[in-house]
């Protein structure tokens, strides 16, 4: 079992501080591979061109013949999609729909066509493409979908994965790793099965107590993205190193362009490209040998331990420049840094760019996990690189971490640069949680104490939070296993969100990296909910704001909160009060922090059962979930015809999932919790 494992600013910091790599292989001072960082590696079997009647290609927007995933958009009311390829005449083609054959098609010169119904009961149908030449496949995949097929809801139905619970009119927290320097007690499993969403880095002895209490519970897997090195992961219930072992006592030999090399500016030696804080190797992402062996590899993991989700570590285009210290040619040493990663053609990657490569690899990855069940969630990092143009909307979602961030108020408010990366973050993170992504908020919390900056980042959170969208305080001192007050905050959903257009990212524009300016007040940002108001001042002198006329409020106040003791949630002390506020009366709102406002008629005391259970189905899976300190204490469920057909009592529990899926058709359903009781009418499909 690991014995320590540190949270610094970076994910990474926990595998890799204080390591040297001892590779048997490599001597204490470092070869030199002169002329690798040239190689010409092979493309995969690629078509000249795709094109499609009916439909239109959306993201991408036109066939790139070395791009594998696709989202293609039907004309609105067609049941048929027509799809042709052309190829090589050495080439031949089959195709595939939802997994099952249909075709082998007949070339008419290198051309093949075919015709697929869209009528298969899901709201995506995927055509697959498989080019062989006898020896060798490579697939191209057509997600066909009236929406973006990678939403949440998409991906749930299409691939059967475990739904995330929806954080529309609720904040939910799911965080990095309880399991470190924390005594897992009963009373801990039963705070982190009731009020946490997941968490990542589990053995099973977390895990399977976990399930049992709440089978809807998400628990993730950690593996670097782009990078791999000297380090233990989870494999079969057990930290190990046997992944590095394998790749440099095995792999290595079968194929030595499983590494990226590159020219180091201060010695003019061809190496291995590394990450000189941590000590990781960067990975040649478009190699089939390194690619094969990390799905193989990535599922097992999976399965051997129970992890439904990958926390894809460290994965965004400017992390290989920062993590290597711009050493390496044509990686980032020198200058036109952004045009290295986005123009400079590498031999190793086949002629792709970086970037390109970096696309190609997250979109297709993110395709076979799910295929095999499996999210796919990077971390994105802080998104306020503004050159990067990479689409982080090509997977599941992610971790965004270090976001929400501190505000970059330093110099005058009319500074070109003031609030700069602020805006860029929180923008860019609107982006992905408008498109129904899994996002993980992870920012820096410091300390405990200080109330102020915790309500400011309880208001970020609320400003860009979407329908999947969670949030982990990462507080100065707390363990992962925390509650705090602020998680509590009832406002509902969001009655105030500036829809960003664009389908396809790209940076510096406009409607995507200032999208934030458009909840800007005056010198407050601000975003209106069912019940209530939040408030942001960015700045680093404090702000007045004039409690609007129109009805009476109540102000968000905390304390307390962080690392649950082993008795549980009960003996952690915190509370969350509402503080009556004259109508019209103008509030201070200090530097970096938040005023959050609820309606004074939506009072705890007064809350319907809407506002703290909410119901609702998935595939006939009928689930229960509810607040803090209004647990469900039973739950019946009845046809239209009155019969009572299911019931549990003594439930005590904030989740409850029916254990049996419901034929489609409407339902009426009792919940009686703590607080209140009530009926809800749900239709299963």
């Amino acid at each position: 079992m690991k014995r320590k494992i540190k949270y610094l600013y970076l994910v990474l910091a926990f595998f890799y501080a204080g390591q040297e790599m001892a590779v048997a292989m490599k001597t204490t001072e470092e070869p030199d591979y002169t002329g690798r960082e040239n190689h010409n590696a092979p493309r995969r079997l690629e078509a000249n061109a795709v094109s499609i009647n009916r439909g239109a290609f959306m993201r991408p927007t036109t066939f790139e013949t070395w791009r594998s995933v696709y989202w293609v958009k039907p004309n609105q009311g067609a049941t048929t999609l027509d799809i042709t390829v052309t190829v090589a005449g050495s080439l031949s083609v089959a195709f595939k729909k939802d997994g099952e054959t249909t075709s082998s098609a007949t070339s008419n010169n290198g051309v093949f066509s075919e015709s697929f119904g869209l009528n298969n009961g899901k709201l995506m149908t995927e055509i697959e493409i498989i080019i062989s030449n006898g020896s060798s496949e490579r697939s191209y995949y057509l997600d066909v979908c009236d929406i973006d097929p990678l939403r949440h809801d998409v991906v749930v139905d299409y691939y059967d994965l475990l739904p995330y619970p929806k954080t529309t009119n609720t904040t939910r927290a799911l965080v990095d790793q309880i399991m470190y320097d924390y005594t897992v007690t009963p009373k801990r499993i039963e705070f982190v099965a009731d009020y946490l969403a997941g968490s990542q880095k589990n053995l099973k002895l977390l895990i399977d107590p976990v399930k049992a209490r709440n089978p809807n519970w998400h628990s993730l897997h950690y593996h670097l993205a782009i990078w791999n090195g000297e380090a233990e992961i989870i494999i079969d219930n057990q930290w190990t190193k046997s992944e590095w072992e394998y790749l440099t006592n095995q792999l290595y030999n079968q194929d030595p362009y499983i590494y990226m090399y590159a020219i180091d500016k201060n010695t003019n030696k061809t190496t291995w490209v590394k990450d000189v804080t941590w000590g990781a190797y960067l990975m040649n992402i478009s190699n089939e040998t390194y690619y094969r062996y990390l799905v193989e590899n990535l599922v097992y993991q999976c399965k051997s331990t129970g992890y439904e989700s990958i926390f894809f570590d460290s994965f965004s285009l400017g992390i290989v420049y920062a993590f290597t210290n711009a050493n390496y040619i044509n990686l980032g040493a020198g200058a036109n840094v952004p045009q290295q990663f986005t123009e400079y053609p590498h031999a190793q990657l086949g002629g792709l760019t970086w970037l390109q490569a970096m696309e190609e690899f997250v979109s297709r990855l993110n395709k076979d996990m799910n295929r095999r069940g499996i999210w796919l969630l990077p971390n994105h990092g802080e998104m306020r690189t503004s050159w990067d143009p990479l689409d982080y909307a090509l997977t599941n979602g992610g971790m965004l971490e270090g976001v929400p961030r501190r505000p970059d108020n330093g110099g005058n408010i009319n500074d070109q640069n003031y609030l700069g990366d602020w805006i860029l973050s929180l923008s860019r993170t609107m982006y992905l949680t408008q498109k129904d992504r899994v996002i993980i908020l992870q920012p820096n919390g410091g300390s405990l104490t200080d109330l102020n900056y915790r309500m400011f980042l309880i208001g970020e959170y609320l400003m860009v939070r979407g329908a999947f969208t969670f949030l982990n305080l990462n507080m100065s001192g707390q363990k992962q296993a925390s509650w705090y007050p602020e998680y509590e905050i009832d406002l509902g959903a969001p009655t105030q969100t500036f829809v960003i257009p664009d389908t396809l990212f790209t940076p510096r524009k406009a409607s995507i990296d200032n999208a934030l300016l458009n909840y800007n007040e005056g010198d407050l940002f601000i975003r209106r909910f069912e019940k209530g108001i939040v408030i942001l001042n960015p700045h680093n002198t404090a702000r007045q704001y004039t409690i609007p006329a129109d009805r009476a409020y109540k102000m968000a106040v905390i304390s307390g909160g962080g690392t649950v003791p082993e008795a549980g949630i009960d003996a952690l002390a915190y509370d969350l009060n509402w503080t009556d506020l004259p109508v019209g009366s103008v509030r201070t709102i200090p530097a970096v922090g938040a005023l959050i406002l609820r309606n004074a008629t939506d009072t705890d005391s007064t809350d319907s059962i809407n506002g703290k259970v909410h119901v609702s189905e998935q595939k006939g899976i009928i689930q229960i979930t509810s607040y803090a300190s209004n647990p469900i204490r039973e739950v019946m469920v009845y046809n239209l015809q009155g019969k009572m057909i299911y019931k549990v009592s003594a439930i005590d529990a904030l989740s409850h999932t029916l254990s049996q899926r419901q034929p489609a058709g409407a339902y009426v359903v009792k919940v009686i919790s703590e607080k209140h009781t009530d009926i809800v009418k749900i239709i299963t499909k």
